[in-house]
């Protein structure tokens, strides 16, 4: 929602492959026991519009590519969207009181934003800044998103090797070994 809120974007003036670098980074964090902040997100992305009320997407910074897109080429997704009308009772996931947490409707002025500085971010987030540069580069989105939806994503998410280092992988592979069983529901912010 911060994405769209900052952006000032409809969910569906946001490409495919910027959604899902979201939902991967958000699944990334969740397993390694990391609070996702907007701010260390896009620290990995900036944004790109194309002209007056069309489509916005997500950027890798070049240095600092942590996510691959998930395909290099979407086709006739354009026409492929649906219409939602929301309930009473399914109000407090798009509003904050009567205000709206995002755009419901396409804008004419989408930001184009350059990629946060880890300067400008607080303790907590360089920290989580900090592992995650541990981190291999152009993580494959189309595998670990896969892994999120397998039955046993535990076990498939415990196997992919990620860091640079191997003493560094190991210790990431025991600790998500000793913490698989652990439900990591409610552990992060939305």
């Amino acid at each position: 929602m911060g994405v769209l809120r900052l952006f000032n974007v409809a969910p569906t003036q946001l490409h495919p492959n910027s959604w899902a670098s979201m939902q991967v980074f958000r699944i990334l964090c969740k397993y390694l026991l990391l609070f996702p902040s907007l701010e260390i997100f896009l620290y990995f992305y900036s944004s790109r519009s194309g002209t007056r009320s069309s489509w916005s997407s997500l950027i890798s910074r070049l240095k600092a590519c942590l996510l691959s897109p998930f395909t290099s080429s979407y086709k006739n997704f354009k026409g492929g969207f649906f219409k939602i009308l929301i309930q009473k009772i399914e109000k407090k996931y798009f509003y904050d009181g009567n205000v709206p947490k995002f755009p419901f409707y396409w804008t004419s002025t989408p930001l184009k934003f350059n990629s946060w500085s880890s300067h400008s971010m607080n303790a907590e987030d360089r920290h989580v800044l900090s592992v995650l540069d541990i981190l291999f580069r152009k993580l494959p989105t189309r595998a670990l998103l896969r892994i999120y939806l397998s039955p046993k994503m535990e076990k498939d998410f415990i196997s992919m090797s990620f860091c640079k280092f191997s003493f560094l992988n190991k210790r990431i592979l025991t600790l998500l070994n000793f913490l698989s069983d652990f439900r990591f529901d409610g552990c992060y912010k939305s």
